[in-house]
This record gives C-alpha cells, sequence and structure tokens, in this order.
C-alpha cells in the first residue's frame, strides 16, 4: 500500500538512491497505487541529494500533473531541486503553485528560490521576491540575503547590494563573513575601494571573522582602482589575521605591488608564500616580471622567467611581453631577440605588442639590422604591420644611413 511504498522510498532517500526511488513510483503508478505527498517528498529528496536533477524536475511535474495534495516540504525539496540546477523560472513558479494551493512558504522556501535567482543573475525577480516574503511577514535568513547580494553584484548593481547590507543591520539581521563578502565582491566590480574599506571597517567593528573570499575581494578591489597602498594594508591585516591565502588573493597582491612600483616587496612575498605552499601559477609571475619591467629591473625579469621552468609553469604572452619590456628599458636588445626567440620555439603566440616593444629595444640600440629581422619575422606570421613597428623600422635603418632599406620597407607599408 501507499505506506510501504512510503517507507521504501524513505529509505532510498535515506541512502540518496534516486534511481531506485524512481523505480517504485513507477511500480506505484503500474499497481495504480495511491500516491501521496510522502511518496513525492522521499523522491524529490532522493533525486537532490543523488545530483540527478533533471529527475526531480521530471517528478515536480508529475506531481503537478497527479495534483496530489501538496505540502511546503515537497515544494521546499522541489525548490532545492531548482537552485542547483539553475532553474530559477521553475523556481519562481512553484512560489506560485504554493499560493494557489494554499501551501505557505516558508525561510527554506524562499531561500532557495532568490539562490536560484542570485546563480542566475536574476537580481531584481530575486529583489521582488524578497519584498512578498517581507510583505508575507516571512522571517529572511542570512542566506537569503546573502543570494540576493551576490546576484546583486553580479548584475552590476552594487548600490543596490550596500543598501541591502544597510537593510540587514537596520532589521538586525546577522551579518557574517559572507555576506561581506558578496557585498565586497559587488564593488570590486565597480572598483570602488573607498565602499569596498567602509565595509572592512564593518567586519572589523562587527567583529566578524575575516575569511578568504571577503578579503581577496577587498584586495581586488583596491589593486583594481590602483589604491595599492590600501591593498597592502588590507593584505597585512589578512596575513596577521590567519586567513588561509590561495593563488588569487596572492596574484592581486603581487599586481598591486607592481602598481606601486614595488617589485622587491613583490619577490619577498613570493619567497614568504612558498613557505605556505600557496601555489603561483602564470599570472603569478606576468604580474611579478610586469613589476620588474615597471622598475626597469631587467635582470630580475629574466631570472623569474627562468624560474618557471623549475616549477613546471609555462609563461604564456602576457608574461613574455613583460620581460621583452623588461629587456628594452634596459637596452638589452639581443635579449628581446632571443625572447621573441623562445616564444616561437614554446609556441607562444606573439601579438603586436610583442613585435612593437621588440623593434622599439633594437631601434633605441640603433640595430637597423635587428629591427628587419623582427619585421621579417612578423611579415610571416599572420600579423599585419602596424605603424608603430613600421615607423621605428625605418627610423632605425634612416639612422644607420641605410636609407635605401628604409624606402623600400615605407614601400611595402604603403601598399
Amino acid at each position: 500500500d501507499t505506506v510501504t511504498f512510503g517507507a521504501a522510498i524513505g529509505a532510498c532517500d535515506i541512502f540518496s538512491d534516486w534511481e531506485k526511488a524512481s523505480q517504485l513510483l513507477n511500480v506505484m503508478i503500474q499497481d495504480k497505487v495511491e500516491l501521496d505527498v510522502v511518496c513525492f517528498s522521499a523522491a524529490i529528496s532522493a533525486c537532490r541529494t543523488g545530483g540527478a536533477w533533471e529527475k526531480a524536475l521530471q517528478l515536480i511535474e508529475m506531481v503537478v500533473q497527479d495534483r496530489t495534495e501538496l505540502d511546503t516540504v515537497t515544494f521546499n525539496a522541489a525548490a532545492a531541486v531548482c537552485k542547483k540546477a539553475g532553474e530559477w523560472e521553475m523556481a519562481v513558479q512553484l512560489v506560485g503553485m504554493m499560493a494557489q494551493n494554499q501551501v505557505e512558504s516558508d525561510t527554506v522556501t524562499f531561500g532557495s528560490v532568490i539562490g536560484a535567482c542570485a546563480t542566475c543573475g536574476k537580481w531584481e525577480k530575486a529583489l521582488q521576491l524578497v519584498s512578498a516574503m517581507l510583505q508575507g511577514k516571512v522571517e529572511a535568513s542570512s542566506i537569503t540575503f546573502n543570494g540576493i547580494i551576490s546576484a546583486c553584484g553580479k548584475g552590476g548593481e552594487w548600490e543596490i547590494a550596500l543598501r541591502l547590507v544597510s537593510f540587514m543591520e537596520q532589521t538586525m539581521a546577522k551579518l557574517d563573513a559572507a555576506t561581506f563578502g558578496a557585498a565586497i565582491g559587488a564593488c570590486k566590480r565597480s572598483g570602488d575601494w573607498e565602499k569596498t574599506l567602509r565595509l572592512f571597517n564593518m567586519m572589523t567593528e562587527g567583529k566578524v571573522e575575516f575569511d578568504t573570499i571577503s578579503c581577496s575581494a577587498a584586495i581586488g578591489a583596491c589593486e583594481k582602482s590602483g589604491s595599492w597602498e590600501i591593498a597592502l594594508r588590507l593584505f597585512s591585516v589578512m596575513w596577521q589575521s590567519n586567513v588561509s591565502l590561495d593563488t588569487i588573493t596572492l596574484n592581486a597582491v603581487v599586481s598591486t605591488f607592481g602598481k606601486g612600483s614595488k617589485w622587491e616587496g613583490a619577490l619577498q612575498l613570493i619567497s614568504r608564500m612558498a613557505q605556505t605552499k600557496v601555489e603561483s601559477d602564470m599570472a603569478t609571475f606576468a604580474a611579478l616580471i610586469g613589476a620588474c619591467e615597471k622598475a626597469d629591473a631587467w635582470d630580475d625579469a629574466l631570472q623569474l622567467l627562468s624560474s618557471t621552468a623549475r616549477i613546471e609553469v609555462k609563461p604564456g604572452t602576457i608574461t613574455f611581453n613583460a620581460a621583452i619590456g623588461a629587456c628594452a628599458k634596459g637596452s638589452k636588445w639581443q635579449t628581446a631577440l632571443q625572447l621573441v626567440s623562445c616564444m616561437a620555439q614554446g609556441r607562444v603566440d606573439a601579438n603586436e605588442i610583442t613585435f612593437n616593444t621588440a623593434i622599439g629595444a633594437c631601434q633605441e640600440c640603433c640595430e637597423w639590422e635587428a629591427c628587419l629581422q623582427l619585421f621579417s619575422i612578423l611579415a610571416q606570421s599572420k600579423m599585419e604591420p602596424n605603424t608603430i613597428n613600421c615607423s621605428a623600422v625605418i627610423s632605425a635603418c634612416e639612422s644607420a644611413g641605410e636609407w635605401e632599406k628604409a624606402l623600400q620597407l615605407f614601400a611595402a607599408s604603403a601598399q
């Protein structure tokens, strides 16, 4: 009977055996055993915990067609499935179905539905749901607000995200690390480091424990806006608070050092981070070498480039370009030429910046033959010569008295 099947499907839910639960439901239908809310809830829950969200969505549709009397628990299980599957439209429809069937929505319902909207960046719909939630006097949890703050951030609506944080303060809702992480992430996208710093101070005043997400987002916001001193101060707080560091945070800090022309500090940081077993990646070395380029530290840039082989990090175009730029500033045209050759050997794509910088380095040293060599490589590639590299080669030839070569190149570039 129904009770027996309900108990069996409930056991499937406990063990996340969604396939067996689905089979039992089919047997009930074939044997014309009455389907009840307990059976459906357990089957949907089994699908949710088992990660079979597509099957769960089919069961939800079956529930509607069967006209089984539904309860909040069933709808909440269905809403959780929609959230996991990113089916925000279906999740919103469930709220409407609950109202039609006079089933009460609760904090869990709205949390899942708003979470589904947040995941898909539907911040406007999420705001509407919060409004409906408050009008229905349903208590809003921090998780619910965190979801909508995250949605607003993804939608570029950082001002709304900050207003929601203020609303949470006024309504005595608990602000946690996830709240600030979502809000700071929204500010990061806008590049507003001052708002980021205010949120960071609110965390300190509210004695909210710092976490990797909020700290990384705060440092990233400051780095994006060029406020490197603030970013380094935040990193110091992060370090002193024993917040676990990751590669993304490391790269943001290294980039910040670079913007502040503090390349030596960046190198020291990498040395310290090696002790904490935080892995460096291609972006780390690109930022480091970029910092060396700005400081005219071409020898350090080359050492860093060679060290990538030891830790099995393959440098990319940006990394090579930064190293070539450092060599150009140090008048090391031969090394710049060698790096272009290394890119070809390592199958790293060169771009306009690569050739413009390398040819510029050779031109500054009046090495017209090297300029022509690079221009020949450029011509053989799929890239078109541009005004910058053509002018540099012509100027190098002219300075060396090779006016015929200059005229030939000028005629070729004009075509």
